[in-house]
C-alpha cells in the first residue's frame, strides 16, 4: 500500500516552479484543515463539520489527486507538518467517527502519507529533511501515535459500526499496532475489575474479544464480523516480545475467551478462532503455552465435539488442533486411550471430509491430502499408546503359548 501512496503522489510531471507552487498550495490547504478541526472541537456545529469535510476534501484532491507533481521535498515536509503539530493527528481521529465514510478514508490516506514520507522506507523518502534536523526519523511518528493513543483505543472499542466503514478502521489500526510502544499500549487493559465491572483506563485489546462474543443479533454485518477478527489476528501475529510476554502473564484469560470464540454459534467466528490458536501453538515461541494447553484433558474433548460440526470448513480447522494432540509427546495420557477407543468414529469424521471428485490441484484436493494424513496419524496412534491391563495379559499369554510351542519342538 505504501507503494501506491508513493505512486499516487509522484505522478504527472511540470515544470519545477508550478511544482513547487503545488507544494506550497498543499501546505496552505492543510493549514486551513488544522483551522477548521480546531473550530469544530470548540463549537462542535454542523456547520464546522462540514467546513472540515470541505477541507479535507480539497486537502487530499491536491495531495493525491493532482495533475501536478510535488517536489519530494514539500512531500517530506507536508508530513512533517503532521510531526511539529501532533494536534493536527488528535483533532482528525477525534472527527473520525463523525466524518462521511469517503472522509473516513481520506484520513485514513492522510496517516499512510505521513507514516510513508517520515520514514526512511526508500531513498525518495529518507532524503534531507527541510523543516527540522529533529524530525528525520521515522520513530518521531511512533512517538506522536503514542501520543494519541487514547482516539486510537477509542476508535477500537466504538468503531467497526458503519456498514463498509470496517476496512477503513482496520487499516488505521494497522498502522497503529505498526509502532512497538502503541502495540504494548493495546494490550495496557483493565478489563474487569473482582466485581465484575468494567474499567478501562487504557488500552483495548479485551474490547475486541467483547464485541466478538456479544449475541449474533448485535453484530449482523459481515464485513464488521471478518475485519474485527482480520485486527485481533493481526495484532496477535506480530512476532513482537510484546506480544509474547502478554500472552504469556495472561495465558488463562485468553484461552478462556478463546474457549469461548470456539463454540460460537456463528461459524466464521468459530472457525477463525480454530485459526488464531492453530498459529499460536505451531509457533516455536509458544511451546510452553501448547504444552499447558495441551495438558487439559478438557480441551481435547472440546476439540473432539468440534470435529462434528456440520460445517466442512470448521472440521478442518479443528482437525489441525486435533493432529497436533497426536503428534505432541506431552500430550496428556488420556489422548492416546481415548484414540484406541474410538478409532473408527475419528477416521469415519475424518473420511466424511473428503469429497470425491477429480484431482485438479485444487484446495479441495490440498484438503483430501490433508485428512489422508491426519487419517494415517490416527492409525498410528493406536500402536504408540501403551498397552492396557486386558492387552498386556492377553500378550503374555500368547507369549506363554508360544514358548511352549517352542520347547515342544
Amino acid at each position: 500500500m505504501s507503494n501506491l501512496i508513493r505512486r499516487i503522489t509522484t505522478t504527472a510531471s511540470s515544470s519545477p516552479v508550478f511544482r513547487r507552487a503545488a507544494g506550497d498550495y498543499v501546505l496552505k490547504c492543510l493549514k486551513g484543515l488544522g483551522v477548521a478541526l480546531k473550530a469544530y472541537i470548540v463549537e462542535k456545529t454542523p456547520a464546522n463539520l462540514g467546513e472540515v469535510s470541505y477541507k479535507l476534501d480539497k486537502l487530499w484532491q491536491n495531495l493525491f489527486n493532482s495533475d501536478k507533481e510535488i517536489p519530494k521535498a514539500k512531500k517530506c515536509e507536508l508530513a512533517e507538518e503532521f510531526l511539529i503539530q501532533p494536534e493536527l493527528l488528535n483533532n482528525l481521529l477525534y472527527v473520525f467517527r463523525m466524518v462521511r465514510l469517503s472522509d473516513k478514508a481520506k484520513i485514513r490516506d492522510l496517516f499512510r502519507f505521513t507514516q510513508l514520507w517520515t520514514s526512511n522506507e526508500s531513498a525518495e523518502s529518507s532524503m534531507p529533511r527541510v523543516k527540522a534536523a529533529r524530525f528525520t526519523t521515522c520513530a518521531r511518528f511512533g512517538q506522536q501515535l503514542f501520543v494519541v493513543r487514547n482516539e486510537f483505543f477509542e476508535i477500537i472499542n466504538e468503531g467497526y459500526d458503519e456498514t463498509g466503514s470496517a476496512g477503513i478502521y482496520h487499516d488505521l489500526i494497522e498502522i497503529f499496532v505498526g509502532d512497538d510502544k502503541c502495540l504494548s499500549t493495546i494490550f495496557a487493559d483493565t478489563g474487569h475489575n473482582a466485581k465484575g465491572d468494567k474499567v478501562r483506563e487504557d488500552g483495548c485489546f479485551w474490547s475486541i474479544f467483547d464485541r466478538l462474543l456479544i449475541s449474533s443479533s448485535e453484530m449482523e454485518q459481515h464485513d464488521v464480523l471478518f475485519h474485527t477478527v482480520k485486527t485481533l489476528e493481526m495484532i496477535l501475529e506480530c512476532s513482537h516480545v510484546t506480544v509474547r510476554m502478554f500472552l504469556r502473564a495472561n495465558w488463562d484469560r485468553f484461552q478462556c475467551a478463546m474457549n469461548k470464540l470456539m463454540l460460537s454459534t456463528n461459524f466464521f467466528i468459530q472457525r477463525k478462532s480454530l485459526d488464531i490458536m492453530y498459529n499460536i501453538f505451531i509457533n516455536a515461541h509458544y511451546s510452553e503455552l501448547r504444552e499447558r494447553w495441551m495438558w487439559d484433558m478438557e480441551n481435547f474433548r472440546r476439540i473432539v465435539r468440534i470435529l462434528q460440526n456440520c460445517r466442512r470448513d470448521v472440521r478442518l480447522a479443528a482437525s489441525k488442533i486435533f493432529a497436533i494432540f497426536l503428534e505432541h509427546p506431552n500430550a496428556h495420557p488420556e489422548v492416546g486411550n481415548f484414540v484406541g477407543k474410538n478409532i473408527y468414529r475419528l477416521i469415519e469424521h475424518h473420511l466424511g471430509m473428503v469429497q470425491l471428485h477429480g484431482y485438479d490441484g485444487s484446495q479441495e484436493d490440498v484438503d483430501d491430502a490433508y485428512c489422508a494424513r491426519v487419517i494415517h496419524k490416527i492409525a498410528m496412534k493406536r500402536y504408540q499408546r501403551p498397552l492396557t491391563k486386558e492387552e498386556m495379559d492377553s500378550y503374555e499369554e500368547e507369549q506363554e503359548a508360544f514358548e511352549k510351542i517352542e520347547d515342544r519342538e
